[in-house]
This record gives structure tokens, sequence and C-alpha cells, in this order.
């Protein structure tokens, strides 16, 4: 006769204490698996749940109920997921069981708006002085705004990508945000010296794109895309114009074209592009020239340089929506 007993795993006890870590804003997340990085991230997947954060497609996580035998169950790839959707989370345990050597971890994130946090973090007499002014295309986001509103002044505010996250900063104090909060920098702005439009704000890859411009002044007219990531590339730079002349990019005399494309295959992109007037040439040479380098390249990741570097200069913007191509039924 054969007898099965069922496998059972030495679980700490924190771990099974759940509701006792929870506090307020503080989301807390349980992860266990072979490995410190299978059991973080679904500790990370269980935090990302709470927040209604989207996950990547490749990677599919299911946590059954804690019990007295915990499982989870990774599809694909196990692979550690931090950066772009969900950053600043640290972790409160670690522990490996001696029995098994299964991890187990207890994560911890805090859930406030990045201006609350940065705002805490900041000491007002210091960042609060009248010889500082802040950078005027900045502060037209909703982010900023809530950030001047709670310290009562307006700071010298940075955007930065710092290992692998956006960041909203003071000084040398910068607060990690979540995607949603990074995509309210990406909102088009309006001015009335200068214009951009596009006939088309909604396309598929592949499609070509022409913008039109016209400035109320003379000057040195750029143009550069933000893509959906924070990256930027420079599509032209530091051409003269006069008062009121309208210009089409690409010219239908121009040999060259703008085709539509995605930063990752089969998925809908939201890309910004800024007109840039100046009363000078401007130098960008610190910024990529538009290519398949600007996409591969980490020096890329360089909005926030971008806005500070056009801080004195006139600038609008026009968002443009990039669709996947239908793949005809029989392609897949």
């Amino acid at each position: 006769m054969l007898f099965f007993s069922p496998v059972v795993h030495s679980v700490p006890d924190w771990y099974l204490d759940y509701t006792a870590n929870r506090k307020n804003h503080l989301l807390v997340g349980f992860g266990e698996g072979e490995s410190i990085d299978i059991a973080k991230l679904a500790a990370i997947r269980e935090i990302a749940t709470q927040l209604s954060v989207d996950l990547k497609a490749e990677t599919k996580l299911a946590i059954r109920q804690r019990n007295s035998v915990i499982n989870n169950r990774i599809d694909n790839e196990a692979s550690i997921y931090t950066s772009h959707n969900l950053s600043g989370v640290e972790i409160l345990k670690a522990e490996q069981s001696k029995e098994d050597g299964r991890w187990y971890v207890l994560m911890r994130y805090d859930s406030r708006p990045v201006s609350t946090k940065l705002a805490e973090s900041l000491d007002s007499d210091v960042v609060c002085n009248d010889s500082i002014n802040q950078n005027p295309h900045l502060a037209l986001f909703d982010p900023v705004k809530e950030l001047n509103k709670q310290i009562g002044c307006h700071p010298e505010v940075k955007l930065r990508y710092i290992n692998g996250s956006w960041n909203l900063g003071v000084g040398a104090i910068f607060q990690p945000m979540l995607h949603y909060e990074f995509t309210q920098f990406m909102q088009p702005v309006s001015s009335n010296g200068i214009t951009i439009d596009s006939q088309r704000t909604t396309l598929h890859e592949g499609e070509s794109l022409t913008f039109n411009f016209q400035a109320e002044k003379k000057g040195y007219l750029t143009c550069v895309v933000v893509y959906n990531s924070g990256k930027v590339a420079v599509l032209f730079s530091n051409h003269v114009v006069k008062p009121t002349q309208r210009i089409v990019f690409p010219s239908e005399e121009s040999k060259l074209e703008l085709i539509s494309e995605l930063e990752i295959r089969g998925k809908a992109t939201s890309d910004l592009y800024y007109a840039v007037l100046s009363n000078s040439p401007r130098n960008f040479s610190s910024l990529e020239d538009i290519g398949e380098t600007t996409i591969k390249s980490n020096r890329s990741y360089s909005y926030g340089e971008f806005l500070e570097a056009v801080s004195t200069d006139i600038v609008s913007s026009v968002l443009v929506k990039t669709l996947p191509t239908a793949v005809p039924v029989g392609h897949q």
C-alpha cells in the first residue's frame, strides 16, 4: 500500500502575518520562490495589483491563497520586474529556508504621489529662494504644480532618468515616479509664439507623418521628438524662420520622409513632438539625432535635460499616437 504525504514548506512566521504589516498608504507585498529574484517578483506583483499597475505582458504570475502550503506559479520567463512600471519598492524582510532553500520576502511601497513624498523630504527654508527661477516648461505639469502648492514656493525642479525609472527632484533629492505620474509630463503644451500641428495625430506604424509650423517672430526653429519612454531625438535644429512664416516638414520638395514606428513591437505609443523657437542658435549636440540608435541608447533618456536646455525659449508640442499594424488572419 502506498501513502502520499503533502510537501510542506517551512514558512517564516512573519510571512503569514499579512494584516499586521499594513499601514495607511504603505502597501506591502509578499513573495516566495526558488530564488530571491522570483520571490521579489511575486511581492512586487502583489503590490502592483493593489496599485492597478500594468505589468509586462510576458510575465504572468498566479499567487494562490496563503496557507500551510504556499504556492505561486510563473508562466514564461521569471525575470525580476522593477524599473519602468514600479520603482522605489523596499525590502523589509528576506529569509531563505534552511530546510528546502526557498526564499520568502516582504516588500513595501509608499503609494503617496511623488509630489507629496518629495515635499516631505525637502527643507523649505533651503529650496525656497527668491533668486531661484523655476523652469517655466516644467511648471506647466501637474506634479510640479502640486509640489509648488505643498511647499509654498517654486523651487528649481529637475526631471531625471535614474536606475531605470523617471524621477522628480530638487537639488540632490529625487523621488521615483510611477509610470502614470511620468505620463503627466507627456501632455502637449501651447504658446502664442510658435505653433506645431499635424494633419494626423493617430496613425499606424509604417505610415508617414508631416508637421506644420508657424512662428510669430523671427528666430531659430528646432523640432524634437520625446518618445513614450522619455527618450529624445532631434528631427532638425536651428532652421532660420521669419515672422508668420509657415514651414512644412518634411516638405514636398524634400526627399525625406517621416515614418511612424513603435518603440516596442506590438505596443501602441504616444510621442510628443516639440517645436522650439529661440532667439539664437541652440547647441543640441548632447541630444541624439533621430534614428535607430535613439531607441537603443540609454543616453537618449534626456527629456529633463532637453526641457532645461530650452528653458528660456518658446515651445509648443503636439501628441501623436502610433498604433500597431493589424496582422491579417492566418499570418500570426
